[in-house]
């Protein structure tokens, strides 16, 4: 009779537990509602409140989507501002998320300097008027008489403020040959000559060493090309220089170029 009892005690608390008969898949129970997780909603705590949103450029917490930088709107899909991270350099503005470039600079970040503008008032008279080398007359900038002096480089323009200079450690070179072509340029299309490294002439050099082909440039980047005139090997890669210094380049055994920057003089 007293087992009986408790049998009947339990059916009746179970049958007055407001929870007994909730079943809360990402929550709790409280008084027979379903209290849910973060993320969740529904009767039961079982519909995932980010289903079906897609955030584009964000994440979607609570059904809610947080934005990544720069990014607005309910999904994300609105850029605050079109030239976050668009880098124009000194020779460009960006608008609407594009560089407009300064006179005689071109490229997607105002990085190429084309020498090749008309500008100038006396542009296209028959006489040079840019002040720049060869120039006839001083009265405007230079690389802005294209017509009458033909395009310029930066380096004619404003003078080399930095170098670049190409050493090799080798005293004998991976190929059939006792020389090293060293080329440069600024894109890997448009290299020039600059001059051979010597097999004989080895050690430790500084930048303006006789061991060495240095080439003064203005401060930015610049594609470097050496090889065996014999075609047998090659190295090449983008060298960055900044104004005022000197960066010495190793050619290594190992088809490499290794990069030691070096503080000197400006011209």
């Amino acid at each position: 009779m007293k087992k009986l009892s408790f049998i009947l005690l339990g059916v009746l608390v179970w049958a007055c537990d407001p929870c007994s008969r909730v079943d809360c898949v990402n929550g709790i129970c409280e008084e027979g509602t379903c209290i849910c997780d973060a993320g969740w909603t529904g009767t039961n705590c079982d519909q995932d409140m980010c289903a079906g949103i897609n955030c584009n450029n964000g994440t979607c917490v609570n059904g809610i989507c947080q934005c990544n930088q720069n990014y607005t709107g309910t999904y994300c899909d609105q850029i605050v501002d079109p030239c976050y991270q668009v880098d124009c350099g000194d020779h460009g503005e960006c608008v609407e998320g594009d560089c407009e470039c300064d006179d005689a600079w071109e490229g997607d970040s105002c990085e190429t300097f084309n020498g090749c503008v008309n500008t100038c008032s006396w542009a296209g008279d028959g006489w040079c008027d840019d002040g720049g080398e060869d120039s006839d007359f001083n009265v405007c900038d230079c690389g802005t008489d294209c017509d009458d002096c033909g395009p310029r480089t930066l380096a004619q323009c404003t003078g080399p403020d930095a170098a670049i200079a190409v050493w090799t450690a080798m005293t004998t070179f991976p190929c059939n040959t006792q020389l090293i072509d060293v080329y440069i340029g600024t894109n890997e299309d448009d290299k020039t000559y600059q001059g051979s490294l010597d097999s004989y002439c080895t050690g430790d050099p500084a930048c303006n060493d006789a061991c060495t082909v240095t080439i003064p440039v203005i401060h930015g980047t610049y594609y470097l090309y050496a090889e065996c005139n014999d075609g047998d090997i090659y190295w090449d890669g983008n060298v960055s220089v900044d104004e005022g210094y000197c960066n010495l380049i190793e050619l290594t055994n190992d088809k490499k170029i290794r990069i030691i920057k070096t503080l000197r003089s400006k011209k």
